[in-house]
């Protein structure tokens, strides 16, 4: 590459910014002779990364950070060339005549090719481009854009209208472009730009580098900047069609969250006018937003302007009161006092705001503000998506006026980031408590100590993946509180009592989806909800997804996308368009051990609401030991449930997410053996069950185990008994998993239990179940078997008719695959029915049939069984 053009240009941008190579070199977090080898010409390969953070360092806007990067990779150097005098060099003139069109929704809707603004015009198509950057990457539904375009009563002919806008959307953007930037592809429409060239992308890169960074305020608050630059008003702001979307409700809110890290970040660095800059402009926009309000208010009074703040926090005093009618938040109060004694050089509590929306969690709320009042470490675990970082957060404001001197939060896993080290995450909690990390590990720790045993300081420590992340921030006995949130148990953290957070109540659920998707709630049935709330297994963190989702749709459109989303491939689509809660439902499986991660994905296939240990240790083809080891892992890292009677569970999210990873990890072949492994385990212990409690039940041939697994019959009638509802499941789903024919031989194998027990429903579901997978099979011998099944089920629910048909069609499909055991059971089923239907006569002939085969095969056991029918059967003593 010609390191002249990237030393020069390295040169230029570092001089606009007024520092030495030295104080870049140290800011970008480089070696002290980097930027200087670099611009001396002596290193000949500057890395990506360390670009990278030069540019981050420089605070240098995406386009001219790209056109650093573009020509410390390729050697391009800008076709205009900057003189001394000129000042920063633009971007633009990095760029070739064939740069690539960006677009940018954070604010008005802006497209560009480099540095020239492309003027789209008037129309429709721009509230479909706008819709597209406002979740980069992603396809949009064709019928969310005729509503989006249309409302909810589109004209008849809203297919082709639809296909006229895009079409006239791509031949704008193809008048500056060769290639067709816009595709269609099965999920929908998508803009086939690069995710870095839209703004919605830029911005969530560079918040996400930003929290990478958190260790280091300077880093943190230059990346925040860059972030929060991007933005030029409220999303998508000429495009009024988008303004109750809820991505742009998500943007919003991100947006706030952001501006909130600055705020903290600039405190702590003493930077206050820039955080009156960034804090005012926001804060303008949320006249009832507390959090944002306290900071700007702190802020004032830093800068001088004490009146001013004291004014500002009355102001939302007011507002609070005659708008909503409620006091304000302890976040406003601790502002008050904090700008009456002039406290802002100490930080004030850092950590986010709790959740608007916060529904049930009343008895964990209670457990974890009890224990957090005293000296104490205690854990939050539970599941993926149970909103134990909520709960944290809720504990925090709640319990905050019992720490004068302030609440400390430190994220060591922000979504979609590495986790800290237990070195970063010690610097982390020292910046937050307003002390200067310096020093060896050693003597930070020894610091970290004395502070918690001199100030009375809640550490919140949120997302913690291993106990040896935090060893080092647990207090002395008796010094300090410690609150930890955690999908793991922790159970090694020397005395630390857990809370155990689980999904919501059923009731809870449908109380924050309603109070999070508003007045559109209403428009949604009552099974909907229910059905919308258990798709989303009751995870708080789904549960907002799904909302979100709903939240702005007009009462027509509501209905049909709560059917949606309550399929869980189409919830976990329609939520991973919401950054960041897709990081948060997608369970991070890289810490297991190879055995671990391989049982997530493979005992996700078994179907059923739980499993055994013995199911478990089938379908991975290992030892029960081994399978228990299996499960401890996953059960300790909250990726499954350790349900009562020693049963196993994945919360439906989670199980649906491990089973498309496993789609993309696992070999077809490997998958469909581990099922049929389970299937065949679960056929035999069937079999066995059924042949102890009902002997002369008339059914396929199976194969039993070597070892009988029941003491006797009665420990086989209650293994019946509980493993029913993960029978019917195993059936229902069978066809599903590509093993059709285990459908009609389970429920084959079934009926002789239902002869001992009534259970007309479950009954009906595997006969119509195994009916199915053998019609789609094809298979003589499971069409007789299933027809069978069928025919007693229907009997027993009344259906005599429909019953009789089916012993008869099963009659000759059992005499086509040579079942003759079968033929003739069905024809004694036949003659029952027709009895019951006054018909005697071919009752008595269906009997003659079944004696016949039973005759000619001497099947004693089931002759005598049809005798006694014909004796119960027949109307007079002289007919026997």
């Amino acid at each position: 590459m010609s390191h002249v053009d990237f030393a020069a240009l390295l040169g230029r941008y570092r001089r606009h910014a007024a520092l030495t190579q030295r104080e870049l070199a140290v800011k970008a977090g480089l070696g002290p002779t980097a930027v200087r080898d670099f611009e001396q010409r002596r290193s000949r390969h500057p890395r990506i990364r360390s670009v990278r953070a030069i540019a981050a360092a420089l605070g240098l806007p995406p386009d001219e950070a790209d056109a650093l990067e573009r020509v410390a990779q390729a050697g391009a150097a800008p076709r205009r060339t900057v003189r001394a005098g000129e000042g920063r060099p633009h971007a633009g003139a990095a760029l070739s005549a064939g740069a690539p069109l960006s677009v940018g929704v954070l604010g008005p809707l802006l497209v560009r090719r480099g540095a020239e603004r492309i003027d789209l015009g008037a129309g429709r198509h721009r509230v479909v481009l706008a819709r597209f950057a406002l979740a980069p990457g992603s396809a949009v539904d064709p019928y969310e854009l005729v509503e989006l375009l249309w409302g909810a009563q589109p004209p008849p002919s809203s297919g082709n209208l639809l296909h006229g806008v895009v079409s006239q959307l791509r031949r704008s953007l193809q008048r500056h472009r060769t290639e067709e930037l816009v595709r269609l592809q099965p999920g929908g429409y998508r803009l086939d730009v690069a995710a870095d060239l839209v703004d919605v992308a830029a911005f969530r890169a560079i918040t996400a580098r930003a929290r990478a960074g958190a260790d280091d305020t300077g880093v943190a608050l230059t990346l925040l900047g860059e972030a929060l630059d991007l933005w030029r008003g409220e999303p998508a702001a000429d495009v009024p069609e988008l303004h109750e979307s809820p991505l742009v409700r998500a943007l919003v809110e991100e947006r706030i969250a952001a501006t909130l890290r600055y705020a903290d970040a600039g405190a702590q660095a003493g930077r206050w006018s820039s955080v009156l800059a960034r804090v005012d402009s926001v804060a303008a926009h949320h006249p009832l937003h507390e959090p944002l309000h306290a900071r700007l208010a702190i802020a004032l009074a830093a800068t001088g302007r004490q009146a001013d703040a004291l004014h500002t926090l009355q102001r939302i005093r007011d507002r609070l009161g005659e708008e909503l009618g409620i006091d304000p938040g302890p976040e406003i109060t601790a502002a008050h006092r904090t700008v009456l004694r002039q406290e802002w050089r100490r930080p004030a509590n850092v950590h986010p705001p709790a959740a608007d929306a916060f529904v049930g969690r009343a008895r964990e709320l209670a457990q974890a503000v009890r224990l957090v009042r005293r000296p104490a470490v205690v854990v939050l675990t539970g599941p993926v998506g149970a909103g134990t970082s909520a709960l944290l957060l809720r504990v925090a404001a709640a319990v905050q006026d019992d720490f004068p001197d302030g609440v400390a939060h430190v994220d060591l896993r922000p979504a979609g980031d590495a986790a800290l080290t237990a070195a970063q995450a010690l610097t982390c909690a020292l910046r937050a408590l307003g002390a200067d990390p310096a020093g060896a590990p050693a003597e930070q720790e020894a610091q970290y100590r004395r502070l918690l045993t001199h100030r009375r300081v809640l550490v919140l420590l949120d997302n913690v993946r291993e106990a040896a992340q935090v060893r080092p921030l647990l207090p002395a006995e008796g010094r300090g509180t410690v609150l930890i949130s955690s999908r793991r148990r922790l159970g090694e953290l020397p005395g630390a009592t857990a809370v155990a957070v689980g999904p919501l109540a059923p009731a809870e659920s449908l109380r924050l989806l309603a109070a999070v998707a508003g007045p559109a709630w209403s428009a949604v049935p009552r099974a909907g909800a229910e059905a919308l709330a258990a798709a989303c297994g009751h995870l708080p963190l789904a549960l907002r997804g799904a909302a979100n989702r709903i939240a702005g749709r007009t009462a027509p459109t509501v209905g049909a996308l709560v059917d949606r989303l309550t399929d869980p491939d189409r919830l976990l689509d329609a939520l991973s368009d919401q950054d960041p809660i897709a990081a948060h439902l997608r369970p991070d499986t890289a810490d297991l051990p190879a055995g671990g991660a391989l049982a997530f994905r493979m005992l996700a296939l078994v179907p059923g609401p739980a499993f055994g240990l013995d199911a478990a240790a089938a379908t991975l083809d290992v030892d029960r030991p081994a399978a228990e080891e299996h499960l401890a892992v996953l059960v300790d890292a909250s990726l499954v449930d350790c349900a009562p009677e020693g049963r196993y569970r994945y919360g439906a999210l989670v199980r649906r997410h491990a089973r498309r990873l496993g789609a993309r990890t696992d070999a077809t072949t490997a998958r469909a053996a581990a099922v049929e492994r389970f299937y065949g385990w679960l056929l035999r212990q069937l079999a066995v069950a059924v042949y102890l409690t009902c002997p002369d039940a008339v059914r396929l041939p199976a194969d039993l185990p070597t070892v009988t697994p029941f003491a006797d019959a009665g420990a086989a009638l209650g293994w019946l008994d509980g493993e029913l509802p993960h029978i019917v499941e195993a059936v229902t789903e069978a066809g599903a998993l590509g093993v059709p024919a285990a459908a009609w031989r389970l429920t084959d194998q079934l009926r002789g239990y239902f002869q001992l027990r009534e259970h007309p429903q479950p009954r009906l579901t595997t006969a119509l179940a195994g009916h199915a997978a053998a019609r789609a099979t094809g298979d003589p011998l499971g069409l007789a078997a299933a027809h069978q099944c069928l025919g007693d089920a229907l009997r027993s629910t009344g259906r005599p008719g429909e019953a009789l048909d089916s012993y008869l069609t099963g009659a000759r499909h059992a005499a086509d695959a040579g079942w003759v055991q079968g033929e003739a059971n069905l024809w004694r089923g036949a003659a029952t029915v027709q009895a019951h239907l006054g018909r005697p006569a071919a009752a008595e002939a269906s009997l003659q049939t079944a004696l016949r085969l039973s005759d000619r095969y001497q099947l004693t056991r089931l002759r005598a069984l049809i005798v006694a029918d014909r004796g119960a059967l027949s109307p007079t003593p002289a007919a026997r």
